[in-house]
């Protein structure tokens, strides 16, 4: 009896130090290097998120500066400042291809991958790193490009003051949509200076394009025969969006934002704030300010129907709505930069977390001239910063920081699964593959 006790206790130590041990070593990289999770005292980690470190991709030169991963999250690509991009296997970390391009993208599907390559775009197959197809057309530098949303059409916007319309499966340009005309003087300071001013986007059901030049108005075109519908008529206009639905366009600048129904053209309102988001379930647009009301916008009354007391134009370097609706999220301020939290029911804030931001000054005004990265997990649970220094996550109902990777940085990203986290080492150079839970 005595030796049986003695063997139960010995196990019951066995499983508490088993316990502790898989706590420590929760964040520790399979090779027993690195990355190290540093918890808040007062919360056990296991019990809202896990987090497993699943591969190291070990790269050989250039700083990460963002992240791209396919739908499926099967092929990570990094992007840095030369004009090359590497395809990896997050499976096997596997190098699959080094492709020739910025500005990558994949197509929904995932089967096709699109860069820019100066004046022209290239395809290429990204399991393989094959080119597909090599798409010429453009006289000037190519600034913007994105795919249809059954990924048939491809999309490009050039220096040149046109939009391209290309057949993804032949590489074929099948409309050039002359947005906006390019005088001499201003080709000549173009070469001078990177200049991102012709913004394209496709409406939910990719009949329609929306083209924005810098402080031009913003235009509606047929995505199959490339004809004009209308132009929504607001100048200095620098920024435009489609609703989830695609029923309303909102078109913003530094003069304000207005909503617009995109079958129409008609004008539904107008705010001071610079810019709005809409909710996925196309129910508010927010934070939007007008006749001196705050707040959300209910998109079926067109009336701010939730008061929500935080700053407009102050600064704002994000807003989201969670993936489910329930919260809303807004980073903002100058001095002492921060998340504020708000409760999409009654407008109330249940959080604000201290947000890392650098104050920039020039002889203009001032500026923030760099700011911690945020995004959702999918799950609406977790918000989650990444920053020089390190990555952390804070549980948006319990409104506390839940834990921080020391060893990893800014850019980080989740899988639409969210199953798969994405962050940069600290180096910089080589990327972090996480396998991550809500539990």
């Amino acid at each position: 009896m005595a030796k049986q006790a003695d063997k139960q206790g010995t196990a019951g130590l066995k499983r508490i130090a088993t316990c502790i041990l898989s706590l420590v070593l929760l964040a520790l990289p399979h090779n027993g290097r690195g990355a190290s999770l540093r918890l808040r005292s007062d919360v056990e980690v296991d019990k809202k998120i896990s987090l497993r470190l699943k591969l190291t991709l070990k790269r050989s030169s250039g700083q990460v500066l963002a992240t791209v991963l396919s739908p499926d999250a099967r092929i990570l690509v990094p992007a840095t400042r030369n004009k090359k991009r590497e395809l990896w296997d997050t499976e096997t970390g596997r190098l699959i291809a080094t492709v020739e391009g910025g500005d990558a993208t994949f197509s929904p599907d995932g089967q096709t991958l699109a860069t820019i390559d100066g004046k022209n775009a290239k395809l290429w197959n990204p399991t393989t790193g094959a080119l597909k197809h090599l798409l010429r057309g453009h006289k000037e530098d190519i600034v913007w490009i994105i795919f249809s949303p059954d990924g048939r059409t491809l999309a490009t916007g050039s220096e040149d003051g046109t939009a391209r319309l290309w057949d993804a499966e032949t590489g074929q340009s099948t409309s050039a949509l002359a947005v906006f005309h390019v005088y001499p003087r201003w080709r000549i300071v173009s070469r001078f200076f990177s200049v991102n001013y012709l913004y394209c986007a496709f409406s939910p059901d990719g009949r329609k394009i929306l083209t924005v030049p810098l402080e031009q108005p913003a235009t509606l075109w047929d995505a199959r025969t490339g004809r004009v519908e209308r132009v929504f008529d607001q100048k200095e206009c620098d920024r435009g969006k489609f609703s989830p639905t695609g029923r309303f366009v909102l078109t913003g600048g530094t003069s304000g934002s207005r909503l617009w129904e995109a079958a129409t053209g008609e004008l539904k309102a107008e705010f001071t704030s610079y810019d709005a988001m809409f909710s996925s379930d196309e129910r508010w647009l927010g934070i939007v300010e007008s006749d001196g009301k705050k707040g959300l916008l209910n998109l079926n009354t067109m009336k701010i129907e939730i008061p929500v007391e935080l700053p407009i134009n102050d600064f704002v370097s994000w807003m989201r709505f969670s993936p489910d609706n329930k919260i809303f999220i807004q980073a903002y301020g100058l001095n002492g930069h921060s998340a504020a939290v708000v409760d999409t029911k009654n407008g109330r804030k249940i959080a604000d977390f201290p947000i890392k931001a650098k104050h920039g000054f020039d002889i203009i005004s001032d500026y923030l001239s760099y700011t911690e990265e945020l995004s959702f997990h999918p799950s609406s649970e977790v918000l989650m910063g990444a920053n020089h220094d390190l990555v952390r996550f804070w549980d948006l109902y319990a409104g506390g920081q839940l834990a921080e990777i020391s060893e990893a940085r800014d850019p980080a990203t989740f899988s639409t699964d969210g199953k798969l986290l994405v962050t940069t080492a600290k180096n910089g150079k080589d990327i972090l593959l996480w396998d991550f839970k809500i539990n």
